[in-house]
């Protein structure tokens, strides 16, 4: 428990700097008590409880998806009371980027960073957070070695000059984003092997971009396969045997 404590402490705190950030926060849903309790801060804030139905870390939490808002204010969310002086801290919230963390099918945690410093959060920026979220999410039976790695990875791409686009290559951002996530999928599934599929539209086709286990690199025609099936259709396809 406190190995794993530090290593989430050493998450927030890469993580504002990684996003250039004014602030970021770990927030756990607590069932009980129907609301979400931070578990760790940056310095600049206090630990507090949040509603589920208020703003947009409740929204977050609720229906599973990121939220990424490039003004606080022009949104439906926002209120005064909550965002104009964040937990009495004097920190106005500009723009936010909410993170859900899930485990087993469903949300357990959040991943919040508040006001970046030069803009709106990017498309960047959620790959990364996404990309660490799902880190936090198998800490138990991932290694604080793995959790180095992946935030080196991860502050190594966001230093590259051209901070708002990705310039690295294509096996760069693989190792620091594809294969961490399909890792932890194939942990939180029990899974032998997960890939990434990406379209080639040109050619019909389906290829793997990504994968983590014993799939092999190929491609397969849209009406030939199952992950075809799910692409023609916009389905879900769970199969218990073929």
């Amino acid at each position: 428990e406190k190995e794993q404590n530090a290593i989430f402490q050493e998450v927030v705190e890469k993580v504002a700097e990684l996003l250039n950030a004014e602030a970021a926060e770990l927030m756990f849903v607590d069932k009980e008590r129907g609301d979400l309790y931070s578990r760790n801060i940056t310095e600049n804030l206090c630990h507090h409880r949040w509603k589920l139905a208020d703003g947009f870390m409740g929204h977050a939490a609720t229906t599973g998806k990121f939220v990424n808002v490039a003004d606080v204010h022009a949104e439906i969310y926002y209120d005064p009371a909550l965002h104009d002086n964040f937990l009495g801290k004097g920190i106005i919230v500009k723009n936010v980027l909410c993170m859900p963390v899930w485990s087993k099918g469903e949300v357990i945690a959040l991943i919040v960073v508040i006001n970046k410093k030069d803009g709106p959060f990017t498309t960047r920026d959620e790959d990364i957070l996404s990309a660490i979220s799902t880190h936090v999410a198998v800490a138990s039976i991932d290694s604080e070695q793995n959790f180095a790695e992946v935030l080196e990875n991860c502050e190594k791409s966001m230093t590259q000059q051209g901070a708002p686009q990705w310039n690295t290559t294509t096996l760069q951002r693989r190792k620091t984003l594809f294969e961490p996530v399909l890792k932890g999928m194939g942990a939180l599934l029990d899974a032998e092997s997960t890939s990434l599929m990406l379209l080639d539209e040109e050619h019909g086709e389906l290829f793997v971009e990504a994968t983590e286990g014993s799939v092999p690199k190929h491609r397969v025609k849209l009406g030939e396969s199952f992950a075809g099936w799910t692409v023609e259709r916009g389905l879900v396809v769970n199969k218990v045997s073929s």
